[in-house]
């Protein structure tokens, strides 16, 4: 881990963020040493093959942030992170700060396909300011994830709300499909019926 990474680290398990998510994915940091805020996305950090039942667990900082003495400085821009996905997964994304409404942390969250497109965005959606999104991929490929703060909606202009940790969170759960997931409630269905006929009676 680089000097600026460990120091990423530090202030975060200082910050207490260090337990969330942690049992069910191994946490990483975003690199600071290299600018993963191409609006291109061709400098994103790589997460991994994401399969379904797994989890990215990431914890990352936007602008500067000083907590117990350690300084961590990135840019005002987008963080972009990169990973690959099968077809029909579920996928959720979180990005989490610690202090929310409190310190007017307020981030938000885009999903990209490889071509650049915005596939999804959610300003909100989780506890407090944070953010959560929800998508279905159509097809095996590589997926685009973009943290940035309120204001920049685009992603590229650095212009949101920054000075905050993040915790950002990717998971994938498969998709239960109709005839299968009918198959689960048709036992209770049945049964419901027989008591109604046996009421009745």
């Amino acid at each position: 881990m680089n000097m600026k990474s460990l120091a990423l680290a530090t202030s975060l398990l200082a910050f207490g963020l260090g337990a969330a998510n942690s049992a069910q994915a191994a946490v990483s940091y975003e690199d600071l040493t290299n600018d993963n805020s191409s609006p291109t996305l061709e400098n994103s950090q790589f997460l991994g093959d994401l399969d379904i039942n797994e989890s990215v667990n990431l914890f990352g900082v936007r602008g500067s942030v000083n907590v117990f003495g350690v300084q961590v400085n990135d840019d005002d821009r987008a963080d972009f992170y990169s990973f690959t996905a099968g077809a029909g997964q579920l996928l959720t994304i979180e990005v989490h700060t610690p202090d929310g409404p409190q310190l007017n942390d307020d981030p938000i969250v885009g999903l990209f396909s490889d071509d650049g497109t915005l596939l999804e965005f959610a300003d909100n959606g989780g506890a407090g300011y944070d953010s959560l999104l929800t998508w279905t991929t159509p097809a095996f490929g590589t997926y685009f994830v973009a943290v940035s703060g309120h204001g920049d909606s685009g992603f590229n202009s650095g212009d949101g709300d920054t000075d905050f940790f993040y915790n950002l969170t990717v998971s994938s759960t498969a998709l239960v499909p109709v005839p299968a997931a009918i198959s689960l409630f048709a036992p209770g269905l049945l049964g419901l019926a027989a008591f109604a006929r046996k009421r009745r009676a």
